[in-house]
């Protein structure tokens, strides 16, 4: 008894001494100094899918501030459907032959859309029948049966793309299918409450199961959402721009009598309902002191959850020229910033053993993740090469990505088997891989998603770089 007493004590000593000569590291990271772009909320601006290229595409770089950002992996595209092909800014005003999509029509939208996925972008996406110029506003609707007709055509080519469409703006009714000013050659309007439910009901059925879905309304939605919902997120299209954000958070006449929204019962809903679904805004042209000022403005875009800002120069003045001096600080908080705050290791480790790794996360951004990227840990080569599975299998973290709120800071461990044949295997770096849930897009590391660190995230391979292992 009193030889089997040593040889425990012997071997807890030695396990100590073990300990001690490898203790476990822990190392700290800090935020990015500027956004990291990814395609799933955060910095998005036009782009045009008529005339560019996929090439085109993949490059748009924004200058705010004298500091270029990008190239961005979301953009905001529309899609004219009058006349499919042409230029969305040239939109046709008048509908006066109206008939549903053709066959040689849908073949063009395809070909618009097949454009995206090799510029390794997604798309906030919205169809128009018309779009007029700012200075002198007139334009036609489609009747409502075509509306409907064109719905039920487009929907084989949404779910096509629907990997690479981030989310699927209402559209379709009113200027530049912003669901207001809704009148066509007879007068006829679809922004009314039958027509907007039978619209709401149409695009959720074509669609819903294949894309998100943001209104541009909030009181529509509502009065009007159909009832599977909360289906629909927001579309602010004059975000802190006056009182009211042109109309987001006031009630909207066509609804009255039946439905009497206040301003702050639509706020309310609107902020609620961005922390379920994306809320994505552009600005205005001229400044609301009120709110677009750095003092305030942080604080408006936590409110509302802000998940993607459209970032281009846009009209003269620029907006964003108000309030320069802090657009470091709103970038980097826009849309989701899941960033690592701390991973604690060992770095020796010795082969045929188990190796554990505790991690925590934040996210500093405004609004979730909506996109539910899984998260691997892998082992690369010197040149950040993926080990292949023949040597280390990536193992998958209980970790959803979609859960950690803004403000919120959770906790992720792992254990990871080190075979023997890695023994001696030089410079072997520990990465987080969380690619796309999509099973095309999941071997496109264009659409990986990239933490918000300064150190971590490698956009050149989609992974983000932990630290170095030594294998023994």
């Amino acid at each position: 008894m009193l030889v089997l007493l040593c040889f425990f004590v012997a071997r807890n000593i030695e396990s100590s001494a073990q300990e001690t000569a490898n203790p476990r590291t822990t190392f700290t990271f800090t935020p990015a100094v500027f956004p990291i772009p990814n395609a799933d909320g955060g910095m998005f601006e036009n782009g045009t899918l008529t005339s560019e290229t996929s090439t085109t595409l993949a490059n748009h770089i924004v200058t705010q501030g004298n500091q270029p950002y990008g190239p961005l992996r979301l953009l905001h595209t529309y899609i004219c459907l009058n006349p499919v092909g042409q230029d969305f800014s040239t939109c046709d005003l008048t509908y006066p032959n109206p008939k549903p999509l053709s066959s040689a029509d849908l073949a063009n939208i395809d070909s618009q859309l097949a454009k995206i996925q090799p510029a390794g972008i997604k798309v906030i996406l919205r169809f128009t029948y018309n779009f007029p110029n700012d200075d002198n506003p007139v334009g036609q609707d489609a009747p409502l049966p075509i509306i409907l007709k064109d719905i039920a055509l487009l929907q084989p080519l949404v779910h096509k793309y629907a990997n690479v469409i981030y989310a699927m703006e209402v559209g379709f009714v009113g200027y530049w299918g912003e669901e207001h000013n809704s009148v066509n050659a007879s007068a006829y309007t679809n922004d009314s409450i039958p027509a907007m439910t039978t619209i709401l009901q149409a695009e959720e059925e074509a669609f819903g199961s294949d894309v998100t879905l943001l209104e541009r309304d909030p009181p529509v939605l509502m009065a009007l959402e159909p009832p599977s919902g909360p289906v629909f997120g927001i579309h602010d299209d004059r975000v802190a721009g006056d009182s009211t954000d042109a109309g987001t958070w006031e009630n909207k006449n066509y609804l009255l009598p039946t439905y009497n929204y206040t301003y702050n019962q639509i706020f309310a809903f609107g902020t609620a309902r961005s922390e379920v679904a994306p809320f994505t805004g552009i600005f205005g042209s001229t400044q609301n002191p009120d709110l677009e000022n750095c003092q305030d403005l942080p604080n408006y875009f936590s409110d509302v959850h802000l998940n993607a800002l459209n970032v281009g120069n846009g009209s003269s003045p620029p907006i964003f020229g108000f309030f320069t001096e802090c657009i470091p600080e709103i970038f980097g908080k826009l849309g989701p910033q899941i960033s690592l705050l701390s991973a604690q290791s060992k770095v020796q480790v010795k082969a045929g053993n188990n190796l554990r790794v505790d991690l925590k996360f934040t996210n500093f951004g405004y609004s979730s993740l909506f996109v539910k990227h899984p998260v691997y840990a892998v082992l690369t080569d010197a040149n950040g090469n993926v080990l292949p599975a023949s040597q280390f299998a990536p193992v998958r973290l209980d970790l959803d990505l979609t859960q950690i709120a803004p403000g919120k800071t959770v906790n992720a461990t792992t254990s990871l088997y080190i075979p023997p044949a890695l023994v001696s295997t030089p410079n072997v770096k520990l990465a987080l891989w969380m690619p796309d849930p999509d099973p095309v897009l999941s071997h496109d590391h264009r659409y990986n998603y990239l933490l918000d660190n300064g150190s971590a995230p490698d956009p050149t391979t989609g992974l983000n770089f932990l630290f170095a292992l030594t294998i023994k």
